[in-house]
C-alpha cells in the first residue's frame, strides 16, 4: 500500500514539473514572438552589414609549389668551374669551395633568402600589382604602410614539407586573384633565385681573392728564405774554394762540405715550394668565373593555383551575421521583458 502511494506521488511530481516546463517554454516563445520585429530588424541589419563586407572584402587566392635541392645536372657549369680551382687550394681551404657546390646547402641558402623580409619588401616595391595596392591604401587614407608590408610578407612563405620526399619545401604565395597568386609565386621564386645565385658567385670571387692574398704572402716569405739560403750557400762555397789544400782530409773540412750540401738541398726545397705557389697564383689569375645564373632549386610539384579562394569565406560571414543579429535581437527582447516584469512587481 505504501509503495503505491509513493509511486503516485512521484508521478504527480513529474507531471507537475513537465507542466511547469511547458508553461516556461510557452512564456519564452510568447516573449520572442512579441519582440519578433526587433529581432527581425536587427537580424536584417547585421545580415546586410555582413553581406556588404563579404562582397567588398579583398579576395585572397593561393598558389603552391614543392621544391627540393637542385640536381648536379642543373649546377653542372658552376660545379665544373669550381672544381678547376681545387689545385690552387689546400685540403683545408678547399672546404670553403665545397660549401659553394653542395646542392643541399645551396637549397638552404635559397630558403633563407625566400623567407627574408628584406627580399620580400624589395620585391614588392618592384611589383606592379603591389604598387597599385599600396597606392589604393594611401588614397584611402592609410598611413601605416608598415602594417601593409607585414600583412603581405606573411602571404609568401617557404616551409618544410613533412612528406615522403626528404628535404622538400612547400612554397606558397597569396594574391588578389587566382592568376595574380600564381604569377606572384613564380616571379618571387625566380627573383630569389637570382639573388642567391649572385651571392654564390660573389662568395666564390671573395674566396679566390682571399686565397690569392694568402698565396702571395706565402710566395714572399719563400722568396726571403730562398734568398737567405742562396746567400749562405754562396758564402760557404767561396770559403770552401779558398780553403788551403791539405793532403790529409780535415774533419772540419768534411763537416763544412756536408753543411754546404744541406744548404743546397734547403735552397732547392724552397725553390720547389715557390714554384708550386707561383703555379697556384697563376691558376687563380687565369681563372674566369662564369657569372651565369645558378639554379638553386628543383621543382617536384610545379607552381599551381588553387581553384577556390582562401578569403573571404562569404557563406560563413553571412551565416555569422544572421546568427549575431538574431542573438542580439533576442537578448534585447529578453532584457526589455525583464525590466517590465521588475516594474510590475515593484508596483
Amino acid at each position: 500500500m505504501s509503495d503505491q502511494l509513493e509511486s503516485g506521488n512521484l508521478s504527480s511530481r513529474s507531471n507537475y514539473r513537465s507542466q511547469g516546463n511547458e508553461i516556461e517554454l510557452r512564456d519564452l516563445w510568447k516573449v520572442i514572438w512579441q519582440g519578433r520585429w526587433v529581432i527581425l530588424a536587427l537580424t536584417l541589419l547585421t545580415s546586410l552589414v555582413a553581406i556588404s563586407y563579404a562582397v567588398m572584402a579583398q579576395e585572397l587566392w593561393s598558389s603552391r609549389a614543392v621544391i627540393v635541392a637542385p640536381s648536379m645536372k642543373q649546377i653542372e657549369t658552376h660545379l665544373q668551374q669550381v672544381k678547376r680551382l681545387y689545385p690552387a687550394f689546400g685540403e683545408f681551404e678547399s672546404k670553403s669551395l665545397e660549401e659553394l657546390i653542395d646542392n643541399n646547402k645551396i637549397l638552404d641558402r635559397y630558403i633563407d633568402a625566400y623567407n627574408s623580409s628584406f627580399n620580400k619588401i624589395a620585391f614588392f616595391d618592384s611589383n606592379e600589382d603591389f604598387k597599385q595596392i599600396r597606392m589604393a591604401a594611401l588614397e584611402a587614407g592609410e598611413t601605416d604602410l608598415e602594417k601593409l608590408y607585414y600583412e603581405w610578407n606573411s602571404r609568401i612563405t617557404a616551409k618544410p614539407k613533412k612528406d615522403t620526399i626528404s628535404n622538400a619545401f612547400l612554397l606558397s604565395a597569396q594574391g588578389i586573384s587566382r592568376s595574380n597568386s600564381l604569377e606572384l609565386l613564380k616571379d618571387y621564386s625566380e627573383y630569389v633565385n637570382s639573388i642567391v645565385s649572385h651571392e654564390i658567385i660573389e662568395d666564390l670571387q671573395v674566396t679566390i681573392k682571399a686565397q690569392q692574398v694568402e698565396l702571395i704572402q706565402t710566395e714572399n716569405s719563400l722568396k726571403r728564405q730562398l734568398q737567405q739560403q742562396v746567400s749562405s750557400l754562396d758564402n760557404k762555397q767561396v770559403a770552401l774554394a779558398t780553403a788551403p789544400a791539405v793532403e790529409i782530409e780535415d774533419p772540419r773540412q768534411r763537416n763544412f762540405t756536408k753543411d754546404v750540401l744541406w744548404t743546397q738541398m734547403a735552397a732547392l726545397f724552397f725553390q720547389t715550394k715557390m714554384y708550386e705557389v707561383e703555379s697556384k697564383i697563376y691558376l687563380l689569375e687565369q681563372s674566369k668565373i662564369n657569372k651565369q645564373t645558378i639554379r638553386c632549386f628543383r621543382y617536384v610539384v610545379e607552381p599551381m593555383a588553387s581553384f577556390k579562394q582562401n578569403k573571404p569565406n562569404r557563406v560563413l560571414i553571412v551565416f555569422l551575421g544572421l546568427f549575431l543579429g538574431g542573438g542580439i535581437g533576442i537578448g534585447i527582447v529578453f532584457i526589455r521583458f525583464a525590466r517590465r516584469s521588475n516594474k510590475l512587481r515593484s508596483c
